[in-house]
Parts: structure tokens; sequence; C-alpha cells
């Protein structure tokens, strides 16, 4: 990036200062003595891969006996059974004509000869290229324009490569001191063979061996032994993942075969579950985007993050029939008992109601797909039985008639279906145990009470789930680690703690009178509900909140250029007025641990692109980012960097302190210590403008 910060990097920091410092009102958190270790999975921190001396002592014995019969069957078969060769294939390529072989007219004077592979000598056209200035030059990445969480890497897949200048050996002891698994390459072992095959017929065989088959743990301590006289063939962390392939390729007699959910054409074989077919799904399901295996939000912060079920409400007597053949015009003596109800129905009148006595059809015949689909939609707690069908005619495929709205009321009467859900969701919560409420007036002045005004942001909100008051003596998560609750939390709806969103008009939400803007968190439509933060108006006739600039990406038109100070800076494309939103800082979310390996080889590379985000996350742009990874240092800054809540995550917002010009250069203060700014930061120029016209048109 520019040279002043790669400047940065040349002195090593303590912990948590080598990276950006986002302004923030809010101290740091504190336990008050409590350790709040338990609210942070052990996994994320401590290492488990150790190897154990016993096992590693019986590897050489028991791989000699496997490689034996392995270059026995090597010698007799080849290696095919180890992995088939694929079938050759070649390509015929015939490159297209050259279009810089342009004959050129005899009278032209800017001419060149050019000779062919063949010999052959071409007269073509020359061109004189223009002088362009040269880019600065940058490290290759990503765009992004949201946080995306970032993988931690325990192992390093080769030894980095800085300068001629740079001590490998210094290098080589340092990276070892923070890779626990290793630097591929850096170490051989026994220096025997490693392949796929053998790794699993070694791990089988000590597994066996010791009596330890079926123990994940064990699995784990067997992977880390090899892992010391086989380095170079994947880290532990890694042969632990493949282990199930490789069992599932070499021995596929001891893997259970699987009943097929759907045959070739797309239905389902069998009757399934509901908990069958959507198990993975609800228990894969983040709960603040709604997507499966969700890549933005970290599994160890939201995992305790509730789902609230929609509620479902009777179905009264005088509600219109859907159609001809809806139950409703059948059976009108009494009302059907709304979905969710646990109350089976009589066996004995459900039989009587599977013919359509009415009509003189028989019962029909449900096929397995169908009995699949209605249980999956029972499972949805839909309204009501019409709504049902709508949904269940809707999925059936075009070769299969839908059956009618009666007919679908029939089959469930006749099963005794309670409608209710039958997912297993851990952090499931009905409607009616906690039905969500916006703030009142009370609740607004405890909050202030309670917590003076202020919000500390310091650490991930980490959801609480719990029936009692929220407070350190009943164990809370969110009072231990100093922050308020959010509408993610389990806790009940007369919490005192739970932040309460604003009460404001529309369009005021940009002054500290404003809660939401005061705290540090955008307005939530879910809980500020006079601000009209949920709606969406271009003609502008109708006034909207201004704190939702994150969530709308309501961000500003920028460049890159050559910066006036270092390298490559961000200019502002259009003008800026002063306190208006920028835009969002984004990359991989990294835990700090991660943040401080990979700041080592930043630190060699003399170029860093960390921010931190929290206590615990730290935004890492080098690899996966957006323009504004690209602005500078400078004491007297036009921007500044906030860290901003927005649905309970954190989030970096840049903003203008100033106005800004279009072509004005963006700069931020790093937050820099007194040492740090003599050291790194020796270059500073006042604002200046870069005219790229040409690359902006």
């Amino acid at each position: 990036m520019v040279r002043h910060r790669k400047k940065q990097a040349r002195l090593t920091q303590p912990k948590g200062k080598r990276r950006r410092q986002a302004r923030s009102k809010s101290p740091t958190p504190s336990a008050d003595g409590l350790n709040d270790a338990e609210f942070v999975p052990e996994y994320a921190n401590e290492n488990f891969y150790v190897a154990d001396e016993d096992c590693v002592a019986q590897i050489p014995e028991l791989y000699e006996v496997i490689a034996k019969k392995y270059w026995e069957r090597v010698e007799s078969e080849g290696y095919k059974y180890v992995c088939p060769e694929a079938s050759p294939e070649t390509y015929a390529i015939q490159p297209d004509p050259s279009e810089i072989l342009i004959t050129a007219d005899k009278k032209s004077k800017t001419t060149a000869k050019y000779e062919d592979t063949d010999g052959k000598v071409h007269r073509v056209k020359a061109f004189a290229l223009e002088d362009a200035p040269t880019s600065p030059p940058t490290r290759y990445f990503t765009h992004t324009n949201v946080n995306i969480v970032g993988k931690s890497e325990y192992s390093l897949s080769h030894m980095p490569y800085f300068d001629d200048a740079a001590s490998d050996d210094e290098l080589l002891v340092e990276l070892k001191q923070i890779y626990v698994e290793g630097i591929h390459g850096t170490s051989q072992g026994c220096g025997k063979l490693m392949n796929d095959l053998l790794l699993f017929q070694l791990a089988d065989g000590l597994l066996k061996q010791n009596g330890y088959e079926g123990n994940y743990w064990a699995l784990v301590t067997i992977m880390s032994s090899i892992f010391q006289e086989f380095p170079n063939k994947a880290s532990p962390r890694d042969m632990v993942a493949m282990y199930p392939d490789l069992a599932a390729r070499f021995d596929p007699g001891r893997v259970a075969k699987r009943t097929p959910m759907y045959d070739k054409s797309g239905k389902f074989t069998r009757e399934f579950s509901a908990q069958e077919v959507m198990g993975n799904m609800a228990s894969l399901m983040c709960k603040r985007c709604g997507t499966i295996d969700c890549i933005f939000h970290p599994a160890e912060v939201v995992g305790k993050d509730v789902h609230v079920e929609r509620e479902n409400k009777p179905i009264s007597t005088d509600t219109k029939p859907c159609g001809e053949f809806c139950y409703r015009n059948f059976e009108v003596d009494a009302p059907m008992e709304p979905t969710g109800s646990k109350r089976k129905a009589d066996a004995g009148s459900s039989t009587q109601t599977m013919a359509n006595e009415e009509s003189g059809e028989p019962a029909p015949e449900w096929t397995d797909h169908e009995k699949t689909l209605i249980n999956m939609f029972l499972a949805a707690r839909l309204s009501s039985n019409c709504n049902l069908r709508r949904v269940y005619a809707a999925s059936v495929y075009k070769t299969m008639k839908p059956k009618t709205c009666k007919q679908v009321h029939d089959y469930l009467k006749a099963k005794g279906a309670a409608i209710d859900s039958d997912i297993t969701d851990p952090n499931l919560m009905r409607k009616t145990k906690r039905d969500f409420v916006p703030a009142t007036n009370a609740h607004h002045r405890m909050f202030k009470a309670i917590n003076k005004g202020t919000v500390n942001n310091g650490m991930p909100y980490r959801s609480c789930n719990h029936d009692n008051d929220c407070t350190k003596e009943n164990g809370c998560p969110c009072r231990i680690n100093g922050h308020v609750c959010s509408k993610f939390c389990g806790c009940p709806t007369t919490c005192q703690v739970r932040f309460p969103g604003c009460r404001c008009k529309p369009g005021n939400c940009h002054t500290n009178m404003c809660q939401c803007f005061f705290a540090s968190w955008e307005c939530d439509p879910d809980i500020c509900l006079n601000c009209n933060c949920g709606v969406t108006d271009k003609s502008g006739n109708v006034p909207v909140c201004r704190n939702v600039n994150i969530q709308r990406s309501y961000q500003r038109k920028l460049y890159i250029a050559p910066s006036t100070v270092a390298g490559t800076g961000c200019f502002a494309q259009e003008p800026i007025k002063k306190g208006q939103f920028i835009g969002e800082y984004v990359g991989e979310m990294i835990r700090d641990d991660e943040a401080d390996r990979r700041g080592k080889i930043y630190d060699k590379y003399k170029c860093s692109y960390l921010f931190a985000l929290n206590t615990e996350f730290t935004i890492d742009s080098t690899r996966i980012g957006n323009n504004l990874r690209f602005i500078n240092h400078s004491k007297n800054p036009n921007c500044q960097a906030k860290v901003m809540v927005v649905g309970a995550d954190h989030h970096i917002g840049v903003f203008a302190l100033e106005n800004i010009a279009a072509k004005q250069e963006l700069f931020i203060d790093y937050a820099y210590n007194k040492v740090h700014t003599e050291k790194f930061v020796n270059k500073e120029q006042p604002n200046m403008t870069f005219d790229i016209k040409e690359e902006v048109d």
C-alpha cells in the first residue's frame, strides 16, 4: 500500500497497537473479576493438536508393515488402485492470427520489420505509445462490500519470501513460534513417503491397535503424532478433516449406506419427517441474516441468538372459503383448531372424514413425495389449512394433480397431526412465550438510569438466553461483558437493559439527542418505530432516518490514484459534506490471535491493512476489501473512522470531518501513539487533489 504505512511495520508493536484504531467513546469492558472465558468456545483459542509420545513410538514399526504391503501391491498392480489414471485427451489448438501483423503501406514512414517463427519477415505498422504515469505498486485484492468471516490459519503452506536482506533463519524461528502446526517444507520428519492411502491405513491401524475406534479425540492425538513424523503431508487439523473421506474412499464397506432422499426425477424416495429434511438447515441457519451456513457472522458469536417463531392465530368461522373445495364448505359446525395446537383429532371421526361423503369420491392416494411435503409445511407452521394447501399445490410436480383443500384437511385429521414444529432448534422460542413489543417511555427512562446514558460497544454482542433477570448474579453474559441486551437475546421482554432504540422524529437521528446516534448504533426498524428507518423513499417527499448508512450502503463515490503522501491513496469522486457517511471499511473478520499471526508477516512486508473492530476481532483488508483500504494516515485528517453497531454487529464506518471537494484525497488518523508516530509517519502533506479526469469519467 502506501510507504508510510509500510514503515509502520518495521517496529514490532505490542498486541493490539499494530492495528489501526477507530474512535470510540466506550471504555474497555471489564468483567469485574469474573471469568468470561466460558462464554467463548475453548476451541477458538486453545490448541488440541498435541502429539502423544507413546503413539509416535508406534509409528515406525507399523509404517514399515503397511509400506511393505503397499509396495508389493504397487509392483503387481501399479498405481492404478491408489489413483486411477484418467484417459489422456489431446487437443488441437489453432491460434488466431495476430492482430499486430498488419501489412504496412509502402509509403508509410512509421513501419517496422517483424520476423515470425517461420523466418518470414513482415513489414508492419509501428505505433508510438504516449507517455503515461506509472501506477504505484500495490497488492492484489478481491473486492467486497461486506465483511466476511476469515479463516484462522494455524499453519503456513510455504515459507514467505520477503527480500534478499531478510534472514531466513531468524524469520523461521519467529514464524514457527506463532504457527504451531508448522510450515510446509521446513521440516522433513522421517523423510519417507506418505500419501492418502498410507495415511488412512496408518491412522486406522493406530486406532485399532490402541482400541480407540470411533473416538474423535483419539483421532486428533493420532493425527498430531503422525504429523510429527510426516510434517509435509498436511496439518493435523486438515488430516483429521480428511479422515472420513479417506475411509469412504479406501474402505467403503465400513461406511453405512444411506437411503437416497431423492430419486432421479427429484421426488422423495420415501416419507421423510421434517427433521430429516430440514434439520440441518434449521441448525445451520444464521438467526441474524437468515442465510444457511452464513459467511458474514462468526459462529461463536451468533450461536446463542434466539429464533422467535411466528404466531399462529385461530381461524374464525366467518373466514371466507378459499375455493369451491375448501374444507369450510363441508365443515361449518366448529372452527378449525389453530395450526400449532397440540390437540389431536379423534381417530374415529377422522376415519369417517377420509371419504368425501358429500361428493361420493373415494379417499385419494398420497405418494411419499406428497406426504413429505405436508410434513415440511406442518413444521413451517403456516397460519391455516388453506395456506398450507396453497403452498403444497405450488410445490408438487406438473405431472401430479394437487389435492384439494378438503382432501388436505381430511388427510391431516386422519393423521392426527399436531400441526406443530418438530425441527430441532435449541434456540427456538415460541411467539406466545416472548412476544416482541416496542419499548415504552418507562423502558427508555429505566434504560438511561441503569446505563447512565452510555453503551459499551467494546466486545462482540453474544446473545443471552434465559428466563430470569439480566444480572451478573444470574450469570447473564451481556451484563458480565458489560454491554446491553440486543433484540436477538432470549431474555424476557421486560429486561431493563435491553437496548430500546430511539423515539426521534424522521430525519432527526444525527445528533446526540438520538439514543441510537449517541450509543453509536444505527437505527433498527424493529425497535425504532418513529424515525422512518424502515422506509425507503426515492422521491424525497417523505422524511427518512439519517442513521441507516451502513445497513443500506449509502456510500459516496470514491476512486484510487497515486497518493499525495506515498503509494496509492483514496480520493473523493464527488463533493462530500461535513458529517456525511463516506463508506465502510470492510475485509476479512478475523480473531485477534489470527491478526497477530498475520501481522508478523505483514511487518516483514512493511505493509498492513489491519483495523481493530472490537476486543476480539479485527478487520483485515489485505486480501479482501474495498477502495477505503487505500485511505492514508494524517495528523490533520479530513475523515474519521468510527465503530458502529448495526443489528448487534460491529462495523467500521468512515465519516467526513469537514467539507471535502471532489478529487481531494481522504485521510484518517490511525490513532498511533507518540513513539509510533515519530517512527512511522515521517511525511506529512496538506490535502491536495489529484486530477485523473480520464479515469474517473
